[in-house]
């Protein structure tokens, strides 16, 4: 059965054909649960569980991320399921929104322009978080 993970560290992937890929840090893969063990007690992979819906107090205690694309924003975000997971994406220069940080965001009525900003500094200050 195939499985989600999330690359912790890079790997290098033999392809069909002989051809070399590079798999970087915060990339999400699918793979067979037996090919999946070695990297994982190398920790270079992680286990990742994707959900639809959960309640935040739920997700906070899971290890969960959830890769969004958003032209809005012209680039890739990654929503986290808690601190611990956000500090490793964000460690790897990856922008994350924890389930809290998600919660306030959709709780008040923020602006485009006001979300974009708030976009730019989580860019620029890397592990910064919305607390209000």
């Amino acid at each position: 059965m195939r499985t989600n993970y999330l690359v912790a560290k890079e790997i290098k992937a033999k392809l069909k054909g002989g051809k070399v890929a590079l798999i970087r840090p915060g990339e999400i893969v699918s793979l067979d649960s037996e090919k999946a063990e070695p990297f994982i007690k190398t920790e270079k992979l992680k286990p990742l569980v994707m959900v639809e819906n959960m309640h935040p107090e739920g997700c906070s205690k899971s290890f969960l991320a959830k890769k969004v694309n958003l032209s809005s924003l012209n680039g890739v975000i990654y929503f986290a399921s808690n601190e611990c997971v956000a500090k490793e994406l964000s460690g790897k220069g990856i922008v994350c929104y924890t389930a809290d940080e998600l919660e306030t965001l959709t709780s008040k009525q923020f602006r485009h322009d006001e979300l974009k900003k708030i976009h730019e500094i989580k860019m620029v200050f890397p592990g910064s978080k919305i607390i209000q």
